[in-house]
């Protein structure tokens, strides 16, 4: 007999086929405002500016999460290939505002435009 899929399973199966197909993605760890101007982006190497909206990033190794640095929104289509990052922010993003997630949101949504033209 064949195995028959688990109920409530096709977000879990469209998430693991999006990071096969965008291998960075899985890197995406949560969305934060910069606290200061240090870090640097890992995509366009520029310095990411304080309180700008970032995401940091995660490598999976020997069975613990690393830091692996930052990206800028806007280099997000660059990095992962896609900007379809949204609901893995969403998810690993706890105690965000709703007003947090607006302005990123709304950031993440003029960088995917900028991509597009």
């Amino acid at each position: 007999a064949s195995a028959q899929p688990l109920e409530g399973s096709e977000p879990l199966v469209a998430a693991a086929k999006e990071s096969i197909t965008h291998s960075r993605l899985r890197r995406a760890n949560r969305a934060q405002r910069s606290p200061s101007a240090r870090a640097q982006c890992r995509q366009c190497r520029s310095n990411i500016d304080k309180g700008a909206w970032r995401i940091s990033l995660v490598f999976y190794e020997d069975g613990r999460s690393e830091p692996a640095g930052f990206i800028q929104v806007s280099c997000t289509k660059d990095y992962f290939e896609t900007t379809d990052v949204r609901a893995r922010l969403e998810h690993f993003s706890r105690g965000l505002s709703e007003d947090d997630w607006k302005e990123f949101r709304a950031e993440l949504d003029a960088a995917a435009s900028a991509t597009q033209t």
